[in-house]
């Protein structure tokens, strides 16, 4: 199977792998290395963990907003927790 992976650095210096529609997000160098060994030997379904996250633009604002979200929460005052909670049950 012939796979193209791709290597961008921006202009902040960061790097991000690429491998069709799944991307890393900003590595630095050793990150990007890692990842893509990763990719070469232990294939993307490979079940050792994978540091830096290879993710399609969908899964990755499913995780923003749910760190959003839970960022919010976390800052709430514990009346407005109440109030969320008992909103979440109706």
């Amino acid at each position: 199977m012939k796979r193209t992976i791709i290597i961008q650095q921006a202009d902040d210096g960061w790097y991000n792998v690429i491998l069709g529609d799944r991307f890393s997000g900003s590595l630095s160098w050793d990150e990007c290395l890692g990842v893509i060994a990763h990719l070469l030997v232990g294939g993307p379904a490979s079940d050792v963990p994978l540091r830096g996250r290879m993710e399609t633009i969908d899964e990755m604002e499913h995780r923003l907003t749910a760190e959003i979200r839970t960022e919010v929460e976390r800052d709430l005052r514990p009346v407005d927790r109440l109030l969320l909670a008992a909103k979440r049950k109706a």
